[in-house]
């Protein structure tokens, strides 16, 4: 579960000039909105698509880059710092209704439970998450400034 650990130290900052962007949105539905437009400048591996039903929001994160090693463990660290930064965006309160990842299920789900606490599954093509769209009209939470600390990547 490597990538679980990885990806839990994420937040809107890991994302940089985008998540200050995300940050200044009306709407957390806005703030999706300038990540799905944004995100192919930030990752070049993968493609992220965003789809607001109405009832379920789903976030979708396509490996496309063959050469990628470690695909399970790239999987679970995108769905990891998804959350965490939904949960930045949304604030505390918020959680996914179901979580799908592109692995294998593990001998021991146990980190994955215990860090998605929702519906979970294994052996997708693509890792997606799923919350309820009422969350699409709120306002974007103010979390404090400096209470997510961890990997950042470089601009460009």
């Amino acid at each position: 579960h490597f990538g679980l650990l990885v990806g839990e130290t994420a937040g809107l900052d890991t994302l940089r000039k985008l998540g200050d962007e995300m940050r200044k949105s009306p709407t957390i539905r806005s703030a999706l909105e300038l990540l799905q437009d944004g995100y192919s400048s930030f990752d070049r591996g993968g493609v992220l698509d965003i789809s607001f039903g109405l009832e379920t929001v789903g976030v979708r994160y396509v490996l496309i880059d063959p050469q990628v090693t470690s695909a399970s463990h790239l999987g679970d660290m995108v769905a990891s710092a998804a959350c965490g930064i939904l949960q930045d965006l949304c604030g505390p309160e918020w959680s996914a209704s179901a979580i799908h990842l592109p692995r294998r299920r593990p001998v021991d789900e146990t980190p994955y439970r215990k860090r998605f606490n929702c519906a979970l599954t294994f052996n997708h093509l693509a890792t997606a998450i799923h919350f309820p769209a009422s969350w699409m009209g709120r306002p974007v939470h103010s979390p404090i400034e400096g209470c997510r600390a961890g990997f950042a990547p470089e601009d460009g």
